[in-house]
């Protein structure tokens, strides 16, 4: 509630209000972090794709990768890349061919519940449209989806449920009332939290973030990044897809580049900046423009 900065017109740039808002530089927003050498790798693409139907989603063709324990693997491109439908088909929304290996084991998911199974959660990019309940409070937001953790012969214990939920919002530092409180009354970062809240209650060992801070307060992103990287340290898999390239090259210990559906770089930490990033996906998007004027020839 005070005024943390005043500034005259040509005295202010990004890095200067972002300091004055959450009392950090913005270079500091992004916890120091490198996956440990010879990890094991929890997730395996190979030649993952997804039938594109136009008004419904976008294509995805020929996607391979590794995720291994503890690492932080951005996924950098451009709206309409296929970035969200790679993490929708991982996480069983969409139907794919190719082969997805967890823990070094084939698993066939064709189902949110087949991805849960396989250790494998997922934070929509949509919160209030395919993420929140507004129909539920803060605690049953967090708690939908995990109930039978809560259950006991069949029935859903409502004290253990209630503990669950009053925990979860401690250790992410939800700002509601309680846990009865309205989710529609909550600021974008605290029902932001909701989400990770959810997704971190089963325990993943992988979890595709798909703009995991989306329309949240500065202060909030810095707590978001954090528990991230705490997340990797404790062996966590971490893919995150952002279009806010800053993000992904501040967070994530690698890089892969979409464009049209398909991975066409693939940059370490110490290689990737924004330029990089912008020139990979200009040099694919002209090559497949030549090849279209060739075919057309």
């Amino acid at each position: 509630g005070r005024v943390a900065a005043e500034l005259a017109r040509g005295e202010f740039d990004a890095d200067r209000i972002i300091a004055a808002m959450s009392g950090q530089k913005m270079q500091r927003m992004y916890p120091a972090h490198r996956t440990p050498d010879g990890t094991r790798v929890l997730l395996e693409l190979a030649d993952l794709s997804v039938e594109e139907r136009p008004g419904a989603h976008l294509g995805v063709a020929d996607v391979s990768f590794q995720l291994r324990a503890g690492e932080i693997l951005g996924i950098a491109g451009l709206l309409g890349s296929g970035r969200t439908e790679l993490l929708s088909a991982i996480y069983g929304l969409l139907p794919y061919r190719g082969r997805i290996a967890v823990g070094g084991k084939p698993v066939a998911i064709h189902s949110t519940a087949d991805a849960r199974r396989a250790g494998i959660a997922m934070l929509t990019e949509d919160r209030k449209r395919t993420g929140l309940l507004f129909n539920l409070p803060v605690g049953g937001n967090i708690t939908i989806g995990n109930l039978a953790l809560f259950a006991r012969h069949g029935l859903i214990s409502g004290e253990r449920e209630e503990s669950a939920a009053v925990k979860a919002m401690r250790e992410l530092k939800v700002k509601a009332r309680s846990s009865s409180a309205a989710v529609a009354h909550l600021s974008g970062g605290n029902q932001q939290k909701l989400l990770f809240a959810r997704v971190l209650m089963n325990a993943p060992k992988i979890l595709l973030l798909d703009e995991p801070t989306k329309g949240v307060d500065v202060a909030t992103r810095s707590e978001i990044y954090r528990l991230i990287v705490d997340l990797a340290e404790t062996g966590v898999g971490l893919v995150v897809v952002s279009s806010e390239l800053e993000e992904v090259i501040g967070l994530c210990d690698r890089s892969l580049i979409m464009a049209d559906g398909r991975i066409v770089g693939e940059m370490s930490r110490s290689e990737a900046s924004e330029e990089a990033v912008l020139k990979r996906i200009a040099a694919a998007q002209a090559e497949k423009a030549r090849g279209v004027v060739e075919s057309a020839a």
